[in-house]
């Protein structure tokens, strides 16, 4: 995809889209566009070399429209921990890549979230995390001071690897009925994985949905603010296997690369299997 950020834009949600702007050079990834009171901010990745831990950093700028950034980015969340390594010795000997990448921003009064994914989705530490900033409904979110849960030096993951679901990542938060979801992908723990006619081994992570618990009035930190209900919801998976088969037919991509109905029912049954039993970290 060119590892870039580019603004589309179109009449209706449904598009076309054309292309209008390249917003920023590569390497920059993941964008996340809010708007608060105080205007539209853009949270994204970019690779940061010299620090104390190199890797891939999370940062925010604020638009002065939807093609325009101001230009004053800051970092808000890097690496601080060894769980968040994506790769040791990955450009040279010793010096180990970090990852925190895919963020998602929230507010509930002065309590502002930033969600994130840390680690390589292949590897064991991979897991979900927030930081926790306070101020103001109309702060600069650029000026507050973000701290991950509990602290930078600790481990402790909202979601991660476990008996049933592994590469667990890249959320977004859904407030609906006044319930919260965390939706996010994930696979099977231990499946295989697809491959098409070339034999090229495709990833079989999948939309995942869970409920989150307030706990926020509990708290005035913020800490502990997320409970999940340790319920995973299966329609997502099933929507997921349904449309991908209808892309690869819409597509007129042959037979073989589609799941074959009788693997669509061995993940779906694991997934209903894992339904009362997974428990999150």
């Amino acid at each position: 995809h060119g590892q870039t950020m580019r603004v589309a834009v179109s009449d209706s949600p449904e598009g076309e889209f054309r292309l209008v702007k390249n917003l920023l050079p590569p390497f920059s990834i993941d964008p996340h566009a809010v708007v608060t009171p105080s205007g539209m901010y853009f949270f994204y990745c970019v690779n940061e070399y010299e620090a104390e831990r190199v890797g891939t950093v999370v940062m925010c700028d604020k638009m002065t429209d939807p093609l325009t950034l101001e230009g004053n980015p800051v970092c808000v969340i890097r690496p601080t921990l060894d769980e968040e390594i994506y790769q040791r010795d990955r450009f040279k000997e010793g010096q180990h890549w970090h990852t925190i990448e895919g963020a998602f921003y929230f507010c509930v009064g002065n309590t502002h979230f930033l969600m994130y994914s840390g680690a390589c989705h292949q590897n064991p530490t991979y897991f979900i995390g927030y930081s926790v900033a306070h101020g103001a409904p109309d702060a600069d979110l650029r000026t507050l001071d973000w701290k991950k849960y509990p602290d930078d030096n600790t481990y402790s993951p909202l979601l991660s690897k476990n008996d049933f679901i592994e590469g667990m990542g890249h959320n977004s938060v859904i407030f609906d009925n006044g319930k919260c979801y965390i939706v996010y992908h994930g696979r099977d723990y231990g499946s295989e994985a697809f491959r098409n006619d070339s034999g090229i081994p495709e990833d079989t992570r999948s939309a995942r949905i869970d409920e989150m618990k307030d706990n926020i009035r509990k708290s005035r930190r913020g800490a502990g603010f997320f409970h999940l209900n340790r319920r995973d919801i299966i329609i997502l998976l099933i929507i997921d296997v349904l449309f991908e088969q209808r892309l690869l037919y819409e597509r007129g991509e042959p037979e073989g690369t589609r799941r074959n109905d009788e693997q669509k029912r061995r993940i779906i049954n694991r997934q209903l299997h894992s339904k009362n039993k997974n428990t999150y970290k």
